[in-house]
This record gives C-alpha cells, sequence and structure tokens, in this order.
C-alpha cells in the first residue's frame, strides 16, 4: 500500500501544475503519540542524487548545508543540515523522495511521500506579486535559502523521516496564504487513481479491525490483569524513585553533619588515657578513673587529680574547705567597685596547698590543649580565705560586713564547697583521713543561713 502511494504521490509533488504551488496536508503522530495534520505550500522536491550523505550531528537536530531544490522549472540551492537522505528505501526498491513545504504554522517542512495526507486543486500562482518584483517561485526560494536554524526530528520511518525547523517574520506572511485545514473538504483533494483509492479503502478496513480487536483485547481478563500489573509497576517505580531521591538527600545531609559529639569522645578518652585515668585500648578504669568517674563537676579528672593529691593529707576541716571552695569558684565574682576588698586571705598552708595545684592544673590544662578539649579547670585562691573563715565558724553576719561578695555569690559559694566535701567520703581511692576531714568540715559549713537554702 505504501508503495501505491509513494507512485500515485510522486507526480502530483515534483511537477507543477498551472504554474501553481500545490497546498498540500501533512499527517504524522507527535512524541506524545497524538495525531496531527497540517496544511502547507509544497515548494518542491530536494535533489538527493547530488546530496553528499553526511551524517547528522545530533539525533534530532542537524546544522545547515546546501543542497538542490527542484520545483515548478526552477532550481535554486536551499541551506538544510548534514541528514543523509539517500538509502531510504520504500517497499519493492521504490525509493521515496523528500520536499520542502511551507506549513501554515509558518515552519518549514522536509518531508516524503509517507507524511502526505493529500494534494489539493487550489495552490499559489507563480506569478509575479508586485509588478517589477521577481515572481513568487524567486521570492521563496530566497526565504529558504535564508533557513539558518537547527531542523528538528518529528517523526522517523523507514520511507523517509519528517523534519521541522521555525521560519521567519518574513515568511509569516506567505503561510497566511496557506488554508487551514478546517476550510478544505475532500472535494478539494486531487483524485487520485483506482488503486491507491482501493489501497486506502483496504488499508481502513485493516485499521477499523485492528480497533475493533484492541477494544475487545482491552475487555478480556488477561489484559485487564496485565494492565493493573503495569500499573501497580509504574505506582512501585515512581515510589522507587522518590525513595532514592529522599535517601541520596539524607546521604547529603548526614555526610554535611559534623559529628562533633563523637570527636569530643575520642578527644576526652585521649586526655583520659594519657593522665593515667583510663586504658582506652582495653576499657580498663584505673583508680584516678574510678574517683572521676563517681565524682560530679565541671572536670571530674581535675577535681579527682585535686582530691586525691598527697598535698591534702595534712590539712584541718576549714583548710581542706578553703581548697574545695578554690575548686568550684566558677562564675562567682566580686561585687562592682570592690575588686580588692575582700579581707579575708586563705592560710599560709592553703597558698601553699593551692600553689602545688596549681602546677598540676598547667599540666592538665596542656594536656587538653594538646587533644582539643575546652573544659575549664578551676582553681582561684581569692575566695579560699572567705570558706576557710566560714569553716572555722565565723557569723554570717561578721562575714558579710568584710566582704567583697553579694550574699548570693556568698551563699552559691558556699553551698557548692559543702556539695564537694560531702562527696569526698564516698569516693573510692581517697585517703581515710582526709575522707573524715571533709566530712568535719561539711557538717561545720551547713548551718543557717546555708543549711535553709534548697
Amino acid at each position: 500500500m505504501e508503495h501505491d502511494k509513494t507512485a500515485a504521490l510522486k507526480p502530483l509533488l515534483e511537477k507543477s501544475s498551472e504554474g501553481q504551488f500545490k497546498f498540500i496536508c501533512l499527517h504524522y503522530n507527535d512524541a506524545k503519540t497524538r495525531e496531527q495534520f497540517v496544511t502547507a505550500l509544497n515548494v518542491g522536491k530536494i535533489d538527493s542524487s547530488s546530496y553528499i550523505g553526511l551524517e547528522s550531528e545530533q539525533d534530532n537536530y542537524w546544522s545547515p548545508h546546501k543542497n538542490e531544490l527542484q520545483g515548478n522549472e526552477v532550481m535554486s540551492k536551499a541551506k538544510y543540515g548534514s541528514l543523509d537522505l539517500s538509502g531510504s528505501e520504500g517497499q519493492r526498491g521504490v525509493p521515496p523522495s523528500y520536499y520542502v513545504a511551507l506549513g501554515s504554522d509558518n515552519s518549514w517542512y522536509l518531508f516524503t511521500e509517507k507524511w502526505v495526507n493529500a494534494v489539493y486543486k487550489s495552490g499559489l500562482p507563480d506569478v509575479l506579486l508586485i509588478p517589477g518584483d521577481p515572481p513568487a517561485s524567486v521570492i521563496i526560494r530566497k526565504k529558504l535559502e535564508e533557513v539558518n536554524t537547527a531542523w528538528q526530528k518529528l517523526a522517523k520511518s523507514q520511507l523517509g523521516d519528517l523534519w521541522c525547523t521555525e521560519g521567519s517574520i518574513d515568511t509569516w506572511s506567505w503561510s497566511l496564504n496557506v488554508p487551514l485545514l478546517s476550510s478544505l473538504s475532500e472535494e478539494d483533494e486531487i483524485q487520485m487513481s483506482e488503486a491507491y483509492i482501493e489501497s486506502q479503502k483496504i488499508y481502513r478496513e485493516h485499521k477499523k479491525a485492528v480497533s475493533i480487536f484492541k477494544k475487545r483485547l482491552k475487555r478480556t481478563r488477561c489484559y485487564q490483569e496485565f494492565q493493573r500489573l503495569s500499573d501497580m509497576n509504574k505506582v512501585q517505580k515512581e515510589k522507587i524513585d522518590r525513595l532514592k531521591v529522599k535517601s541520596n538527600r539524607i546521604k547529603g545531609r548526614i555526610g554535611q553533619i559534623e559529628p562533633t559529639g563523637w570527636r569530643e569522645f575520642i578527644q576526652a578518652g585521649k586526655v583520659l588515657h594519657e593522665a593515667a585515668a583510663l586504658d582506652v585500648n582495653t576499657q580498663h578504669l584505673f583508680p584516678l578513673g574510678q574517683t572521676a568517674s563517681r565524682i560530679r563537676g565541671a572536670n571530674e579528672l581535675w577535681l579527682a587529680m585535686a582530691i586525691r593529691n598527697k598535698c591534702l593529707l595534712g590539712l584541718k576541716p576549714a583548710q581542706l574547705a578553703a581548697v574545695c571552695g578554690s575548686l568550684v569558684s566558677e562564675g562567682i565574682k566580686v561585687r562592682p567597685g570592690n575588686s580588692n576588698s575582700y579581707i579575708y586571705e586563705a592560710s599560709s598552708t592553703v597558698n601553699d596547698v593551692i600553689q602545688i595545684l596549681e602546677e598540676e592544673r598547667a599540666s592538665l590544662l596542656k594536656l587538653q590543649v594538646k587533644h582539643n578539649v575546652e573544659i575549664s579547670c578551676d582553681l582561684d585562691l581569692q575566695f579560699a580565705g572567705m570558706v576557710e573563715a566560714w569553716a572555722s565558724g565565723l557569723t554570717w553576719r561578721e562575714i558579710m560586713m568584710d566582704c567583697g561578695l553579694d550574699d548570693g555569690d556568698l551563699a552559691r559559694l558556699l553551698r557548692r564547697t559543702i556539695d564537694i566535701l560531702a562527696q569526698i567520703p564516698q569516693l573510692p581511692g581517697i585517703d581515710q583521713m582526709v575522707q573524715i576531714n571533709a566530712k568535719l568540715a561539711a557538717g561545720i559549713m551547713d548551718r543557717s543561713p546555708i543549711s535553709e537554702l534548697v
């Protein structure tokens, strides 16, 4: 049937009739399988025998090249692209021919007989449009030579592909002369040969039979089950695609999140290991680590190192309280304007102990800096005298009269000191004398008004 169609359309498309450019109708299915009908002005045939057959740079596009055009007794040069027009053959070895037409949508079309749906009796006369101007064939030839945009492939076929490119503002007025499909009827079409009409009739009957068969097939149980499974597969595929996108997004976010908590944990473990508190390989706690694990405070390792120091063995309860007060004085500030007004100074014994602890504190700070651990190691001598005075039995009124602290800061300092003293008797690895003195000091200090604080 395609052979009959090609044989019937060739003479109508290749030869002009009464000096006219024939109107034709092109038919194809777009990318969404929708039928498209375009009326166009047939300009002429491409002489594929003179075409060198360059391969296209892309599958669906081609860039400008020159080729010969025949039609209406005019030989003109048209700019096309690197498309191989040779090698396509129809049934029974009849090669298709390529033609160029200007559509009613102001687009240029390159096609074969495969895409022609109808040829109409009417057309555009090849005459002088304005006295003194060249004929219409010469004018449209020049418009075609000005085509320099990429051509897009609209449809594929073994009988030749269908290509399209946009027209220009100059061809817009020409496209207005192409009638719309709605204004044309079957009576305007050129009657084909009996063989072609018969083949078209058979084709329509076969198409109708196929359509009926498809409808019956869709009503069968197997097809409905197949369609259901296909729909389910499509839904699952879309769901999988969404989950993959979500997974990739989450993975990206996880990769961007810096595991600071784990990093700090590893760094703290290195400090404990070098301070002889923990064996990171066996997770075994040494005596220093056992003490640190039971104590409560801002820096448990530092508190354990200070409380386990041998310099605390000879201290009296009030002196031990003064040392413990210097370990928990973080955030305690002297009253503004009285930075040097505190009167109560620690005893010389306490000063000596604080000096020893300062050296140990410096070594721990150096170790923490080495492993990028930022945890404070509190040790402040300036408040030790006030704690020692309170632990020695001085009343609240007496200590507040000569103190450079607000009553709230002083109460908080004494409460913290009592808390650390109360923990010492419960800690492992602490000398018994230190535990007894800590218990005595805590009992002495926990009196009114400090004992009334919650």
